[in-house]
Order: structure tokens, then sequence, then C-alpha cells
């Protein structure tokens, strides 16, 4: 019986910090590269894992930029540094988290082809099957091939974007032996970060942005349940935005207009049942609201 095989990792970080990383992070070499790679940065080395660090020699007030990349954190991996490790020594440091990845890889233990597949799934989030708080970008389909990447949220602002790919392909195997399922976080990683450290696991992280709750195959890869994160103001949806900044909107008015317009009737000496001024404020609001319908049906 086939069975799957999973592993969840951060693939990717970068750090900006004033702090320096302790050797084991970077190795035990850094060699200078011609140049760097982050055009905000003039000076750039190399770790012998592939570590990178950038600074700008005349401005001691950018920091110092970190790169950890994917092949960086499996080296530290197989030397006994876990994500763990990492997450703990970045939230030791002052400065901030500026990008992180964190993925799923699964594929099938004898190597056949895996059922969840990145065109499959691109099929499914076009149906009710999907649950997300990012909004479904177009698929790509590489040339001359029948696969393709499924992408869920901006490729534009890449805030925070999923992306669904055939990683058998880059390794030149076969179609539809591994399927890499990674989340791009650009906005708030730190959210991300604090659930790392609260030991959330990896997919029910995704889970928490993109959800296929009633597909049974990646309830079982993924989690089965999703994460409880740090934070939910960043995560909600589109309905749940808005249903805030209503709130928002009228607390506002409540605690800062109405107080405001008491005091004036306060000052007027005058009953605000017979007040000519809190009826002029009246007839002006009704006004105004009118003409913002008229606009908004004018441009429907």
């Amino acid at each position: 019986m086939s069975d799957y095989i999973v592993s969840k990792n951060i693939d990717y970080i970068t750090i900006t910090s004033d702090d320096t990383m302790p050797e084991w992070v970077f190795g035990n070499n850094l060699t200078r590269l011609d140049r760097s790679p982050n055009r905000n940065y003039n000076v750039a080395h190399i770790g012998d894992n592939g570590a990178i660090k950038m600074f700008h020699s005349d401005q001691e007030t950018v920091g110092t930029h970190w790169i950890l990349s994917g092949e960086t954190l499996g080296v530290l991996r197989g030397e006994g540094h876990g994500d763990i490790d990492v997450i703990n020594q970045v939230k030791s440091m002052s400065g901030k988290v500026t990008r992180i990845d964190i993925a799923v890889t699964v594929g099938m233990n004898d190597g056949s082809e895996i059922d969840l597949t990145p065109n499959w799934l691109n099929e499914l989030a076009l149906t009710e099957n999907m649950v997300s708080r990012l909004k479904l970008d177009n698929g790509v389909a590489l040339p001359d091939m029948d696969i393709g990447t499924c992408y869920i949220g901006s490729r534009k602002s890449r805030n925070r974007l999923l992306r669904i790919y055939d990683k058998g392909v880059q390794l030149d195997l076969e179609k539809y032996r591994i399927t890499r399922i990674e989340l791009e976080t650009r906005k708030n990683p730190d959210v991300i970060v604090r659930a790392l450290a609260k030991n959330e696991d990896i997919g029910a992280i995704i889970r928490r942005y993109v959800d296929f709750p009633t597909v049974k195959q990646w309830v079982d890869i993924m989690a089965q349940e999703t994460a409880v994160m740090p934070q939910v103001e960043n995560n909600m949806t589109l309905a749940e935005k808005r249903q805030k900044e209503k709130a928002d909107r009228w607390h506002w008015l409540l605690t800062s207009v109405a107080p405001a317009m008491a005091k004036a009737l306060y000052f007027d000496y005058c009953d605000p049942e017979l007040n000519d001024n809190l009826r002029l404020f009246n007839i002006h609001v009704h006004n105004i609201l009118q003409d913002m319908i008229e606009e908004s049906d004018k441009k429907s």
C-alpha cells in the first residue's frame, strides 16, 4: 500500500538586524560577493552554507540584512539546527523578519504518481471546495507539459502568496511525483514567526490562509486542524474586514463625534428637540448621504 511521505519546513527567511548572527548560522567562512543581490546594500558576503549577509558601508542606519535560503536551511538541519533553532535565534535578535516562506512537500513512498496535483488543486480552487483569505490568481502551465502552478494570492505585491507546483519536475523526475505547497509571506511575517515559535504545525498554518476542508487528501497531508494564530486581524476574510471597518467607524462616531455634538448642544442652552442647529446638522448629513448614493448609482 502506498503512503504519503510529507516534509514540512521553513523554506526561506530574511532578517534585517543590527545584531550579529552566531557562527553556526553562516558557517566558518564568509566570502565577499562581487555584487550584492540587493541594491539597497553595497556589500555582500556568502557563508560556506549559502547564507548571505549584506550591509551598506556608507549607511550604518540601514542595518545588516541576512538571507537564509532553502538550501542553507537544509544544511543547518543536517548539522542538527532545526527550524525552531532558527526561529528562536531570530526572535532573540533586534530587528525584524522581512520575509518568510513555509512549505509542505509531499510524495508517495513508492515513487508512484501522487493524487494531490497542482492541476487538481487549481480546479478545486475555482469551486466552493476552497476556503481562502487570499484571492485566486491565474495558474501558469509550463511549456509543452500538462502541468502548471496554482497561485493563490497576488503575484504582484507578494504580500502573501501560496504556490502549489510540481517539485518533482525541478528534480528531473516524472510529472506528478512530488507536490510542493509553499506560502510566501512578506506582509506581517511576524505572525508566522510567532506561530512557529509556539510549535504550530506548518500545514496547519497554511490551512489558516488557504484551505480545502472537504478534500480528505489535503487534510491528511496538511494537518487535521487549522492553526490557532497569535494575530487574527490581518488574516480576516473580506467580509470580516468590512464588518470590522463598519464597527470601527461607528465606534469613532460614538466616542468622538457624539461627545463633540453633545458639548455643542450643551453650550446652546436649548432643548435638543427645539435646536435649529441640530435640525440643520441632520439635514446636511441626509443631503450628503443622498449625493453619495446618487454618485454610486452613476458608477454602477
